[in-house]
Parts: C-alpha cells; structure tokens; sequence
C-alpha cells in the first residue's frame, strides 16, 4: 500500500512522496496540503515535530 498525506488522507505518489518532504522530521505530504497546513500550524501533522520558520 502506497504511502498517505497525512492532511488530506489521499494516496502519494512515488513523486509526489519526493517532493514534499518536511525536513525536520522526513514525512511526506501533497505540497498544496502542507502549505495550507503551514500556514495555520507550525508543526508537523503526523509526529508534531516542531517546523522552522522562515
């Protein structure tokens, strides 16, 4: 089973998993999920590792 966005609970993609990728913490997410979520919350939906801001 493929690998899910954790925002919207749709299936990634292969590319989609590479691409989206939060740094601190390595879990995947569709871009257009995880900067919505950003926008709103500072941490990671899955683990709640913290997000550095720019």
């Amino acid at each position: 089973s493929s690998p899910e966005c954790a925002v919207c609970l749709a299936e990634l993609s292969e590319r989609e998993t590479t691409g989206r990728l939060l740094p601190v913490c390595g879990h995947g997410f569709h871009e257009e999920c995880i900067v919505t979520w950003l926008r709103v919350n500072t941490t990671c939906p899955v683990c709640r590792a913290a997000v550095p801001t720019k």
